[in-house]
Parts: C-alpha cells; sequence; structure tokens
C-alpha cells in the first residue's frame, strides 16, 4: 500500500494543506467519544451514590 504525502493528497483533491489540518485537529475518534460518555456515566454513578466507592462493610 504506497502512501503519499498530504501536499500530494491535497493537490489532487483541490483542498488547501490548511483545511486538512483543521478538520485533523478538530476530530475526535469514536473510541474518544466513548472514553468520554463512559467517564461521564462513572462520575454519574458515583456522585449519586454518595461518593461511596466499592462494597460497604457491615
Amino acid at each position: 500500500m504506497k502512501h503519499h504525502s498530504i501536499k500530494e493528497t491535497c493537490k489532487v483533491l483541490s483542498v488547501p494543506r490548511s483545511t486538512y489540518y483543521e478538520h485533523q485537529q478538530n476530530h475526535v475518534s469514536p473510541q474518544a467519544k466513548r472514553r468520554k460518555t463512559l467517564s461521564q456515566s462513572i462520575k454519574r454513578i458515583y456522585f449519586n451514590s454518595r461518593r461511596i466507592y466499592g462494597h460497604l462493610k457491615f
């Protein structure tokens, strides 16, 4: 598989390189989205349980 430079690719697509870099900077991966959602869920559960973590001992 041949990899093309960003410069070549943008030239073929008639897109400025700045547009490519702007898109790369603003792109959020699906994995990052899942991690953020999971983190928010964990924090919500933690605070809803009066900040108690782990098993309660009697």
